[in-house]
């Protein structure tokens, strides 16, 4: 028992002896006696509320590879469950009154009435992909102030000085981040920008149609930065349908690195977000909190951004009017 579930008091010599034994034999241990030693039911709820996240989205596919993957090596179910039209927690406190779940994963966000229920019955969670950071909520996330600020960077580096920004507007906090590293990245250089260059979008083709209308009847950017993959395949088509070329006649970015950020043409150059290790942080957060890990004082884990991932749609430009500022509206 003290090797299976690799805890100490036993030799490294011995422990190696025990997993030897293991492996020879294929040995595995009865789950329902497990689950009757530990008062365990070794099932993880992965769950969806489709007002914030959804099983669909490229992105949280990549995270669940990271969470399933990390589950089953801690000997644990991943049970996905879409809480969306429970509004009054029920599937959760059947599950908790049955001693069916161990702690849960939500993405992105939780309600409160979800978050009540896990506190009551002190049931240990965790939200994925969260957008606020609060001392009272583990969570883990990606730092998307510092991704959108590398992105920018690297459009300047190109020659690119008039730049707008495509932001998510429905998620207030993760749009406020990702505008801070736009004008963090902008202000380095000695920019400042325009109203007009910063657009709320929604990750749909008529949201962004509506919002390079308005962008393209004001002046042409150089480069547009969209705060996620799917928002720029999005610009991309409209783009291309407009006869606009890109990268020749402006450059398109984002971040994500979703594999259909490969599918469009051109090719998406975005800044990475590792997001199977996003899944695999909050299961190793989660089992923490499950062992009652005392040493867990800040409950939350925020990655930092990955790599630009070079493609396509971005391109060297050359521009004589490099020193112009832009006025703020």
């Amino acid at each position: 028992s003290i090797v299976m579930n690799n805890r100490p008091g036993v030799s490294d010599q011995t422990r190696e002896r025990v997993l030897q034994i293991i492996r020879e034999n294929n040995y595995t241990p009865n789950v329902n006696s497990r689950k009757l030693s530990t008062n365990k039911s070794f099932n993880i709820f992965i769950a969806v509320d489709t007002e914030y996240a959804s099983f669909e989205d490229a992105f949280y596919n990549s995270a669940l590879m990271g969470i399933i993957e990390r589950c089953m090596e801690n000997g644990y179910n991943a049970v996905l469950v879409d809480l969306t039209r429970d509004t009054t927690g029920n599937i959760l406190l059947r599950a908790v009154n049955q001693k069916n779940v161990d702690g849960v994963i939500f993405l992105q966000s939780i309600r409160d009435i979800f978050r009540e229920v896990c506190v009551s019955a002190q049931l240990p969670f965790v939200v994925l992909d969260a957008h606020e950071l609060l001392n009272d909520i583990p969570s883990v996330c990606c730092d998307y102030k510092a991704a959108t600020e590398r992105a920018v960077r690297y459009l300047l580096d190109q020659g690119h000085k008039q730049i707008a920004l495509f932001g998510i507007g429905e998620i207030p906090a993760f749009f406020r981040e990702t505008c801070a590293g736009y004008l963090k990245a902008l202000s380095s250089y000695g920019l400042i920008t325009e109203d007009a260059f910063t657009h709320s979008v929604l990750p749909t083709q008529d949201s962004v149609e509506q919002a390079l209308d308005v962008l393209l009847s004001y002046q042409m950017p150089d480069a547009i930065f969209c705060t996620g993959d799917l928002i720029a395949i999005y610009v991309i088509q409209s783009l291309n349908r407009r006869g606009l070329r890109i990268p020749e006649k402006i450059s398109v970015m984002a971040m994500d690195n979703i594999n259909a950020s490969l599918l469009c043409t051109p090719t998406l150059t975005t800044v990475d977000i590792d997001k199977q290790k996003m899944g695999t942080e909050a299961v190793n957060l989660l089992m923490r909190l499950i062992d009652h890990d005392v040493t867990v004082q800040y409950p939350y884990c925020q990655l930092p951004p990955g790599e630009i991932i070079v493609r396509e749609s971005v391109m060297y430009r050359h521009n004589e009017e490099s020193d112009r500022t832009f006025s703020m509206q």
